[in-house]
């Protein structure tokens, strides 16, 4: 698992945002979109529900966000 992809998980959910995130990891946002993708793909998972503007944690994604939070 990439460590880089699960902080980018980490970001977006604490912080509330893809923007917050990226601007906390200094890269695009993009790019921390990607990141999470690369993750969700590794996992097998699907961590968010995606709207036009909005990533919405899926039930995988909250047990996940916990597994994470301790990592």
């Amino acid at each position: 698992m990439n460590i880089k992809g699960l902080r980018a998980f980490y970001l977006v959910v604490s912080k509330g945002s893809l923007a917050a995130a990226a601007d906390q990891l200094c890269l695009s946002q993009p790019a921390v979109s990607r990141l999470i993708s690369v993750l969700e793909a590794e996992l097998k998972l699907g961590l968010f529900h995606r709207n036009r503007r909005n990533l919405v944690l899926t039930e995988e994604g909250q047990l996940f966000y916990r597994e994470a939070r301790r990592i």
